[in-house]
C-alpha cells in the first residue's frame, strides 16, 4: 500500500463526468464501491463519486500514474459512456484525504444538501448542452461540498 502522504509534486487531482448505460440503484453503487476502495487503498487513490439520475460525477486524487490508470480503467469501463474530463491538474494536498472513494447519491441528501449539485448534473452535464460546463463550477462545488457537507453522513 502507498502511503497517502506522497509528496506533493507526484499529486493529480482529475474530475470527469460520464453517463451511465445501466441504471444504478443504491446497493449496485454500494456493490460498485467496495472493490474500488479496495484498489484505491493500496494505490493511494482518494476521492468523492457523486451519482444523480444515470449521471456520474466523480473527483479522483493520488500519484499520477495511479490516477491516471485508474481513469483509464474508468474510461474502457462498459457501464460508462460519454466519458469527459473537466479538470486535470496536479494539486499540493488532498481533498478527500480521508477516503478511498467518497460515494454521494443525491437523493439520498436533503435538497438543503444539493448546493446546487442537481442542476449541475442533470441540465449542466448533458452532451451538447448549450450552457456548458467550466471545470471551475465543478471545482467549485466539490470545494463546498466539503466545506459544508463532509462532516455529515455519507457513505465512506
Amino acid at each position: 500500500m502507498q502511503d497517502l502522504q506522497t509528496d506533493a509534486e507526484g499529486l493529480l487531482r482529475l474530475v470527469y463526468v460520464s453517463t451511465a448505460t445501466v441504471p444504478f440503484g443504491r446497493d449496485d453503487l454500494l456493490a460498485l464501491v467496495r472493490p474500488i476502495r479496495v484498489r484505491n487503498q493500496v494505490n493511494a487513490v482518494t476521492g468523492l463519486l457523486v451519482y444523480d439520475e444515470g449521471r456520474f460525477l466523480q473527483l479522483l486524487e493520488g500519484p499520477q500514474d495511479e490516477v491516471e490508470a485508474t481513469f483509464q480503467r474508468i474510461r474502457v469501463d462498459p457501464r460508462h459512456r460519454d466519458v469527459t474530463v473537466l479538470f486535470r491538474a496536479a494539486a499540493r494536498s488532498r481533498m478527500f484525504g480521508e477516503w478511498q472513494m467518497g460515494l454521494v447519491r443525491l437523493d439520498d441528501l436533503p435538497p438543503e444538501r444539493h448546493l446546487g449539485l442537481v442542476d449541475f448534473v442533470r441540465f449542466r452535464l448533458l452532451p451538447g448542452s448549450e450552457d456548458s460546463t467550466s471545470a471551475e463550477e465543478a471545482w467549485s462545488w466539490f470545494e463546498e461540498f466539503r466545506e459544508r457537507a463532509l462532516s455529515r453522513a455519507t457513505d465512506r
